[in-house]
């Protein structure tokens, strides 16, 4: 009895010392580690913002692959929820609560039996790419106040932290680089020639009905002249001034050796350095594909020496899914 009596005192001063320590140990708590990677934000942050994506570079999928997992709502948006069950890494789930494009994205991270913490990954320019910081902060509940005396929180989460940014930055760093999704071929060109019809309009008269007229006018003078066509229908743009809202542009077929037709318009593109996006979508969405042109030949300090061209390679007449639709975006350029 004696024995049971002593072990119920030291029972009871442990418990005490864990209530005072419950007291005094910190509640709150903040990781963050960031890390630099050489590519743009835009390539990066649809890795941070999908939770599949989030499974290529995570460290804890990898730790146990046989992790179940479940994306509750649509993945990549504010209100989707991971929700996993491991028996090495816990039960859980994670809610995305914020998205702010190419800035930030905040979630809500919820362990069974530990609370609730709040998960910030943020993306910001900086010299020599993109600095992605992650971040994890939240109150730790009594006991796991007191557990975390006796732990390393910032040094356990945060060489997770260190583990999953530089496996990010090995996969990111080894991928071709994309601008705004598109990856930009770079080719030498020999001289090409176009025989199309020219003309100046507002930016609002420049529609597909407008393609519709001219192009069947062009490919009919082509052919009657027996001159080779080597290519599909082209607009060929030689301004683009969205202040004045004009657009000076032709309608043309690319053909194999340089010829003239009465009433139309020939153009040669001298031999040189050629850049080419595949974009696949409506002939309205072709702008973005141009301003990813831009940022590739800002960052490779080059220039547009037009005309640039659009060719149409999906006849829209027997494709009805204007998702597969390929047009194929050039830009002859030149050094600045």
């Amino acid at each position: 009895m004696k024995a049971l009596k002593t072990i119920g005192i030291i029972l009871a001063v442990l418990l005490v010392i864990l209530i005072v320590l419950g007291f005094i140990a910190p509640k709150d708590f903040n990781v963050e580690r960031s890390i630099v990677i050489d590519a743009p934000n835009e390539m990066i942050f649809p890795y941070l913002q999908s939770f599949e994506k989030q499974k290529e570079w995570t460290p804890w999928q990898e730790r146990d692959p046989e992790m179940q997992t479940e994306i509750i709502g649509t993945d990549g948006t504010v209100g989707a929820i991971n929700r996993w069950k491991s028996k090495v890494e816990g039960n859980g789930e994670q809610e995305i609560t914020v998205i702010v494009p190419n800035e930030r994205i905040e979630s809500k991270l919820r362990f069974s039996g530990m609370g609730e913490s709040n998960a910030i990954l943020i993306t910001s320019d900086t010299d020599g790419g993109t600095k992605v910081t992650w971040n994890m902060n939240g109150r730790s509940p009594f006991p796991w106040n007191v557990v975390g005396m006796f732990m390393n929180m910032d040094k356990m989460l945060g060489n997770d932290f260190d583990e999953g940014l530089n496996k990010l930055r090995n996969m990111i760093e080894s991928m071709p680089k994309t601008y705004r999704g598109y990856t930009v071929q770079e080719m030498d060109a020999p001289v090409q020639y176009f025989i199309g019809y020219r003309e100046k309009i507002k930016m609002d008269e420049l529609t597909s009905e407008r393609f519709g007229i001219y192009l069947p006018k062009v490919f009919a003078a082509v052919g009657a002249a027996k001159i080779e066509i080597i290519g599909n229908p082209c607009g060929l743009f030689f301004m683009w001034d969205e202040e004045a809202n004009q657009v000076d542009l032709a309608y043309a077929v690319p053909v194999k050796a340089k010829a003239e037709i009465k009433g139309f318009d020939t153009f040669e593109v001298p031999a040189g350095k050629l850049l080419l996006i595949d974009y696949y979508g409506p002939y309205t969405g072709t702008g973005e594909a141009h301003f990813a042109m831009d940022d590739y030949m800002k960052e490779h300090n080059l220039e547009q020496n037009p005309p640039v061209w659009e060719q149409y390679i999906t006849d829209p007449t027997t494709e009805p899914d204007t998702a597969k639709w390929l047009t194929k975006v050039y830009y002859p350029v030149k050094n600045k």
